[in-house]
């Protein structure tokens, strides 16, 4: 799995912004689907840790967009199938075309709604946790488990950077 994630375990684009006063915090995903919880997971786990503004949601919805519009820094956290489980991966995101309404949207997409709202964008970046089932279940497997934990430190490390 080629990582995406630097040396010091943030994404290597993030930098210090003095301007980063509100920081949401998305994890989504289904958390009666085993690993699909990955998401919130990590954000329970750094709403222990750090103040944030923190989303938990089965999928990305429009009505989000206003509370992007509004944030400075926005983190999104999911499951992925397409990485090892239990790895972590995470990338910048840019805003896209929305194309035509519905209620699931990419963080590209979304944050392209939130642009309309506001003209600007904040800074966002997705950060994807390898699921190894997806399977009916409330518990994640220990593979999802130490995605969830690794993702929750690579997020509070780079909000911790960027809000000094």
């Amino acid at each position: 799995m080629a990582s995406l994630l630097g040396r010091s375990g943030t994404c290597p684009t993030w930098r210090r912004s003095p301007t980063c006063a509100h920081t949401l915090v998305v994890g989504y995903g289904n958390p009666l689907r085993e690993d699909d919880g990955i998401g919130w997971r990590a954000a329970e786990l750094i709403e222990r840790k750090i103040e944030a503004e923190i989303v938990y949601s089965q999928q990305l919805l429009p009505e989000l967009a206003a509370r992007l519009a509004a944030a400075s820094l926005v983190i999104f956290l999911d499951a992925s199938l397409e990485q090892e489980p239990g790895g972590v991966q995470c990338r910048p995101i840019q805003p896209e075309e929305p194309g035509g309404w519905s209620h699931h949207l990419s963080p590209g997409q979304l944050l392209g709604f939130a642009k309309q709202l506001n003209g600007a964008v904040p800074a966002a970046f997705l950060i994807t946790g390898g699921a190894l089932r997806m399977e009916l279940g409330d518990q994640l497997t220990e593979a999802g488990q130490r995605a969830a934990e690794r993702m929750a430190e690579v997020a509070t490390s780079a909000i911790s950077l960027m809000t000094l």
